[in-house]
């Protein structure tokens, strides 16, 4: 039995009616690889059931704390029901993209179940040309860097012939929940040494602790302390403010009061297109693409008359990367500059480039290889962590969340069928703004996935449809 961490107990305790704490994928299968030509939900499933030893979250649900003196644990669910998060829809005959993305955004919307395990899988028959759709969420608490890694990793193959199924040594039996006076002495416990073990974090507040008062001596300790802690981060605060006043987002329609409510796009740009624009411009195609999703806002927010003066400033995710290909270490959070204001888009390209030139090394006119499916999947998980992160520090504003995650060149398979395309299918917050915006690179495409809050960007669509157009611009 596992605690949850401090990060995840402060994330869990923040979510809300309007933000859910769901992210996930959207996978789009072409079922041709298969040996039936289709994949069923009887497929589906079994490949789901031979690999969930291999990610034990998957069978966990939290339970909290008597009293809630201490951070929820993760325990066996005894009552796991796999047919509940493994299910099929149908959308009408060949369903568009439309229906697709309305669908999803409906399933997205809605809050995973805290008594069950937190994830589910939806199976999407129906799609035009005879293929098929996975639409994955679940709740960030399960995305830490390594069970992110064994969550995609556990259902993704690198060749359409799966490999050998690995079995257990031993059936799976759920171990006992614990007692509620057993679960309230845990917590009192892990409690006591985490402010054993964090002085300089809660002696400062020491005298706000109930009782603390009748102790003699702990207002005085509780100020000396407060003090010491002052002084050390006086020499931060001018840089801080510096920074947030540089980087001040400007008031738009994309920051107001979030509802429960989501909208949902998704689209390909094949990288064969962008490449040659790329090496054009002597920039990456990580420039290009940030300025791709430039044009596409401005032309969204002069739809809506709503076009501030000074750039939006975004919150960008990014893999930490040195000299080899990116690896599973890290996400780096950029708040870069979006030059909406400006009109020519060879100027907001230059701009863009200029504010990712600090942080972001890569080669003119390349994409990081990434050679497997665990790569990939720890580079998503890490992301979709970082977001999470961004939420609860304190930083300077943001518009809009941006996140860039490079993939595998060659394609990944689910269950035998070729994964044709990936697109993220992120969350919004009251603090991040009602717009997430993701960029993945996978088998020579970059793929585009946009959450919305439904109220303030009902016209996801129209994103989509800008986004693609931009590049035409910088063309020619």
């Amino acid at each position: 039995m596992q605690q949850v961490t401090s990060l995840d107990a402060q994330v869990l305790n923040a979510e809300t009616p309007t933000a859910p704490g769901n992210v996930g994928a959207l996978l789009i299968l072409d079922p041709a690889t298969t040996s039936s030509g289709a994949v069923t939900l009887e497929l589906f499933r079994d490949l789901c059931q031979a690999r969930l030893h291999q990610v034990p979250r998957l069978r966990q649900r939290l339970i909290d704390v008597p009293l809630h003196l201490g951070q929820p644990y993760w325990v066996d669910d005894p009552h796991f029901d796999l047919e509940y998060h493994v299910r099929e829809i149908g959308l009408p005959a060949a369903g568009g993209e439309h229906q697709l993305a309305e669908l999803v955004a409906g399933i997205h919307s809605r809050p995973l179940d805290r008594v069950r395990p937190l994830w589910e899988a939806y199976l999407v028959q129906g799609l035009a040309r005879g293929r098929a759709a996975i639409y994955a969420k679940v709740h960030h608490v399960l995305i830490d860097p390594e069970s992110g890694v064994e969550l995609l990793a556990a259902i993704l193959d690198d060749a359409a012939e799966p490999p050998e199924p690995e079995v257990p040594e031993s059936e799976w039996r759920p171990a006992s929940v614990p007692s509620q006076p057993g679960l309230l002495a845990r917590g009192l416990t892990s409690t006591v040494g985490r402010l054993v073990t964090s002085p300089p974090r809660t002696v400062p507040h020491l005298s706000n602790l109930p009782g603390a008062s009748r102790i003699p001596g702990s207002r005085v300790v509780s100020d000396i302390a407060d003090t010491v802690v002052s002084l050390a981060v006086r020499r931060l605060r001018p840089r801080r403010a510096a920074l947030e006043q540089s980087q001040l987002a400007p008031r738009t329609p994309l920051n107001g009061a979030l509802t429960p409510h989501r909208s949902f796009g998704y689209g390909s740009v094949p990288l064969a297109d962008i490449e040659p624009v790329a090496t054009a411009y002597g920039q990456t195609v990580y420039d290009v693409g940030v300025a791709m999703a430039a044009s596409a806002l401005r032309r969204w927010l002069l739809d809506h008359d709503a076009l501030p003066q000074r750039p939006l400033v975004a919150a960008v995710l990014t893999p930490a990367r040195g000299d080899e290909a990116p690896t599973a270490t890290g996400i780096r959070t950029l708040f870069v500059q979006l030059p909406t204001h400006l009109t020519d888009p060879e100027q907001r390209l230059a701009e863009v480039a200029k504010s990712l030139a600090d942080h972001v090394e890569s080669s003119p006119a390349t994409t990081p290889p990434v050679s497997d499916a665990t790569i990939f999947a720890a580079l998503w998980a890490l992301t979709c962590r970082g977001q999470f992160q961004q939420a609860t520090v304190a930083g300077p504003a943001f518009n809009l969340f941006v996140s860039l995650v490079p993939g595998p060149r060659s394609p990944v398979y689910i269950a035998g069928a070729r994964v044709a395309s990936v697109h993220p299918v992120s969350a919004v917050t009251d603090r991040t703004g009602g717009l997430n915006l993701g960029l993945f690179g996978y088998d020579g495409s970059l793929e585009l996935g946009v959450v919305a809050c439904r109220e303030l960007v009902p016209d996801v669509a129209n994103l989509i449809g800008y986004f693609a157009d931009a590049l035409g611009e910088l063309a020619g």
